[in-house]
């Protein structure tokens, strides 16, 4: 009887992946503001609401506003006072927001992902999709996003607790001691960026894999969605920055020049920060992009290498 050897890992061709991955969104351009137009025009007011509710947190007055919503909606106004009242309240309003979209940006990736590797093109003119492969799509994606933050926020409790060990003992160390605390909060912050990074770039590009073969309804597990991209970690790192960093540039070069203007009122911070939200869930696309296609790579491997029937 003859032994099958197992195929060796493919390596994942990067460059020819980045320039397919621009070709790839340039020739479905029609397809994307079919997909995505709807959900677009729904999160608008959504985005705008929410982010003027946080630019009104930021500021000293805010709290006159709470106390006759309170008498209005006694609950509702409760409510926002203790979310006022606590230090974390802006932060608190950017976290409702991140979990509004998230269906709203499965949604689009799905039928993004069925494009590209089962050829599912949406035909009607509005699309909404909420089903359990979208769902399915929201736990997985945010169970990564948790990953590669709860790992940051572990660390940068781990250094605030050092920190504060060191703070009690300043008085004794005079100005050594404040020089250390301020060089270990520094540190610890740089620290903190570069663990985020390496899990953004060496970790979740290979892990994520699982996310394409669950808009296909495709069972994989995120170990298996590790073995199957072995040998690849650097490349997929390389490729995830030439496809995401270029897209996302103009964004980023827009934003910093808005906040070198300044502070700006609350329309014109409503205004800017929509204008990002919306450019993101576009250019996000991307990256689900590159997702589609070192997943067609890497299961195709995957099924070649599979045992033949008996």
């Amino acid at each position: 009887m003859t032994t099958l050897a197992a195929p060796s890992p493919r390596k994942l061709p990067v460059w020819q992946t980045v320039g397919a991955c621009y070709a790839t969104v340039a020739r479905n351009l029609g397809q994307l503001m079919r997909i995505s137009w709807l959900w677009l025009l729904i999160m608008l007011p959504i985005y705008a609401g929410l982010l003027w509710l946080h630019w009104k947190w930021q500021q000293e007055d805010a709290i006159d506003y709470l106390y006759p919503l309170a008498f209005e909606w006694p609950v509702l106004g409760s409510i926002a006072l203790d979310v006022w009242l606590n230090p974390l309240g802006p932060y608190l309003f950017l976290f409702v927001l991140f979990v509004v979209e998230w269906p709203f940006l499965a949604s689009i990736a799905v039928a993004w992902h069925r494009l590209l590797l089962s050829r599912e093109r949406v035909t009607a003119p509005a699309y909404l999709r909420l089903d359990g492969a979208v769902r399915r799509y929201v736990l997985y994606s945010f169970l990564l996003s948790l990953f590669a933050v709860g790992g940051v926020l572990l660390l940068a409790l781990i250094i605030a607790e050092y920190s504060s060990l060191v703070s009690m003992r300043v008085s004794e160390l005079g100005d050594f001691g404040w020089l250390l605390r301020v060089g270990i909060s520094n540190v610890g912050q740089i620290i903190a960026m570069l663990v985020y990074a390496a899990i953004v770039l060496l970790v979740l590009p290979r892990l994520s894999l699982v996310l394409p073969a669950v808009a296909l309804g495709v069972r994989l597990s995120l170990a298996q969605a590790w073995r199957m991209s072995h040998g690849n970690t650097l490349r997929l790192a390389l490729a995830t920055l030439l496809c995401c960093l270029p897209a996302f540039a103009p964004m980023l070069a827009a934003l910093l020049w808005a906040e070198s203007y300044g502070t700006v009122d609350g329309a014109g911070y409503v205004v800017r920060e929509v204008i990002n939200c919306l450019s993101y869930a576009v250019l996000a696309i991307f990256a689900v992009t590159l997702l589609s296609l070192t997943y067609r790579l890497f299961s195709s491997q995957r099924a070649e290498g599979a045992s033949p029937p008996a």
